[in-house]
């Protein structure tokens, strides 16, 4: 298939030095086509700052450092400043190498449908009052930990012979990895063969294996 082909003569290049330019009508294409106009602009040490529109529909606003957007300094207090609103679709924030911080007196969220945390590792909840839970049901799913209702460890040994005082020291919400380590030879102390069991079942559950 030929290439499209491309119209030079409408290319408009307004150069202000090497630092500074605006350039319309460039028909090189791009992933989203080629460029309606760019103002592109380059300090001393090399770093660029662009705002570009491309055929494609793809708008850009780009910075080498830091991109600083302010507003609001002659509005009257609790008036929305900036305003991010989208026709269709979605509104995606990446920070694949650092965070992603918002800072404020009061901060909503609300959702027509649903709100969905997930943490590759530790969701913290802090609150310096009360954190309050209203819903018409509440789950809590665990393993071990003092929200759990029933860990694992007490229903592996529900309705057994093993106390139930030395399974809550041994395996109850408040144990650790250490006092875990130390559940095999406690319970096998009282029923033969229950330190075995929880050794393979605990490892099988994730919770590290005990010796």
């Amino acid at each position: 298939m030929a290439s499209k082909p491309k119209n030079y003569k409408r290319r408009v290049i307004d150069s202000r030095g090497a630092h500074f330019r605006i350039d319309s009508g460039n028909p090189v294409e791009g992933l989203a086509g080629a460029e309606v106009c760019k103002v592109y602009a380059e300090s001393d040490d090399g770093d660029v700052f662009l705002i570009a529109h491309t055929q494609g529909g793809l708008s850009r606003i780009a910075a080498d450092k830091t991109l600083e957007v302010r507003a609001g300094d002659n509005n009257d207090p609790g008036v929305a400043d900036i305003r991010i609103s989208v026709a269709n679709g979605d509104i995606v924030i990446n920070a694949d190498r650092g965070r992603v911080r918002v800072q404020a007196k009061n901060i909503m969220l609300n959702a027509e449908q649903d709100i969905d945390i997930s943490a590759g590792r530790n969701v913290n909840i802090t609150g310096g009052a009360r954190i309050q839970l209203k819903a018409n049901t509440v789950g809590i799913e665990g393993k071990r930990g003092n929200g759990v209702p029933n860990t694992f460890g007490m229903k592996m040994f529900a309705g057994s012979h093993v106390p139930g005082d030395m399974v809550e020291a041994a395996l109850g919400p408040f144990s650790s990895p250490s006092i875990l380590g130390i559940a095999a030879g406690a319970l096998s102390a009282v029923s033969p063969g229950a330190g075995a069991v929880a050794n393979s079942a605990i490892s099988a559950a994730g919770l590290g294996g005990i010796g």
